[in-house]
């Protein structure tokens, strides 16, 4: 494999690698298991004890600063100001003494700056991939709109020296050509078909069926309208017909009832285990206008949980979200984009009890294992570098 034998990429993250993963390392994780001599890692804002990893890369960290803790705005000035750079420069050093032949940066934070940096000092090729919009990152946190507007000069300027930008789905993509006149390529890291579960029709006859939740719960209003509409289902056909399974951490700040149960974080045989008890996956985006931006250009990698479930999809979010424009673009579930449990669970009665509702969403689940097999993502990997690299 030419990854393997040819190029040494500097990868530069912000995040360690560590359970649980963030999106960015799951994503990565594949990439370093399947690329393991390709890769050199630098972690921005990583304790040095998390420096023991399950890859034979090489691998570096830098502890985040911890002066001026009180003066969040200076401090912040500072962090993605000099510290960038000078990170970047360290970055460089490492990248320089594995041979290093491109960067390969995770914009987010200060990896914005110091990916662009690395690439300049060390003379080689940028490469940029995006999962969460970084500048709507900081909006969300308030960031002060001056420091705010140049953050974004400098994710511009990133993506205009990148040679190639993968990003995680097809509205990223449009949505930086069209803003940024970024190179980009839509690089998601899909499922491995024979570790997808056998499809299975829905038996009305057996209680409960679950709507199953993956990993962070990214909006609790929605959440709270999910367990509400679960609750109404309840009460119109039968205590217990109706369950959420939330396979993760114990959400925070949502509402909970004896129609949920929380498995916690689980070993990967028992979430599989787990997997196999969903019949619907929950995929949301908040509905609020704060989170729009992220709404209609991340896209959740818990989708390719439900994936390998091999179950039908219900998407709650606005009309432009990408988890709606997802479930609608391949036919793989039902969507409601009006904000209220009464409409959700309204949506998931279509689903579940209208006649070739959910066969027709189980022929639609059963279709995109190939379409977003894990050896399409490693094959469009290779092209995205080799194409940054050597052109």
């Amino acid at each position: 494999m030419k990854l393997n034998t040819v190029y040494c990429i500097l990868f530069l993250t912000c995040l360690p690698l560590g359970a649980p993963l963030s999106a960015s390392m799951a994503f990565m994780g594949q990439l370093l298991a399947k690329y393991p001599q390709a890769f050199a890692l630098y972690a921005l804002l990583a304790p040095a004890f998390i420096a023991q990893i399950p890859y034979s890369i090489p691998y570096a960290v830098s502890a985040p600063p911890q002066h001026l803790r009180r003066f969040l705005r200076l401090r912040q000035a500072i962090q993605y100001g000099p510290w960038a750079w000078y990170l970047g420069c360290k970055a460089a050093r490492f990248g320089r003494a594995h041979g290093g032949t491109a960067v390969l940066a995770d914009l987010a934070f200060e990896a914005v700056i110091a990916g662009r940096v690395a690439a300049q000092t060390l003379g080689v090729p940028l490469l940029t991939m995006v999962h969460d919009d970084p500048v709507n990152r900081l909006r969300v946190k308030k960031t002060p709109a001056w420091f705010l507007g140049w953050y974004e000069s400098q994710f511009a300027r990133a993506l205009s020296v990148s040679r190639q930008t993968a990003v995680i789905c097809d509205a990223m993509g449009e949505t930086y050509r069209q803003r940024y006149g970024a190179r980009t390529v839509t690089l998601f890291p899909g499922v491995e078909p024979s570790a997808c579960l056998p499809p299975r029709p829905l038996d009305l006859a057996e209680a409960p069926i679950v709507v199953g939740s993956v990993g962070s719960v990214t909006s609790p209003a929605n959440w709270n309208m999910l367990v509400e509409a679960v609750a109404w289902l309840n009460r119109r056909h039968g205590d217990g017909k109706f369950r959420v399974l939330h396979l993760g951490a114990p959400p925070q700040n949502v509402s909970l009832s004896g129609d949920v149960e929380i498995t916690g974080w689980l070993p990967e045989a028992d979430f599989t285990q787990a997997l196999g008890r969903i019949d619907i996956g929950f995929l949301t985006w908040d509905f609020s206008p704060e989170v729009a931006e992220t709404a209609r250009t991340s896209f959740p990698l818990k989708t390719s949980s439900y994936i390998q479930a091999q179950v039908p999809m219900l998407a709650f979010g606005s009309a432009d979200s990408t988890v709606v424009r997802f479930v609608q673009e391949y036919a793989c579930g039902m969507v409601c984009i009006v904000p209220e449990a009464e409409a959700l669970a309204g949506q998931i009665e279509k689903l579940v009890f209208e006649e070739n509702q959910y066969h027709s969403a189980l022929q639609g689940v059963m279709a995109l294992k190939d379409i977003f097999s894990r050896q399409q993502f490693f094959d469009r990997f290779e092209r995205f570098v080799e194409l940054a690299i050597e052109h």
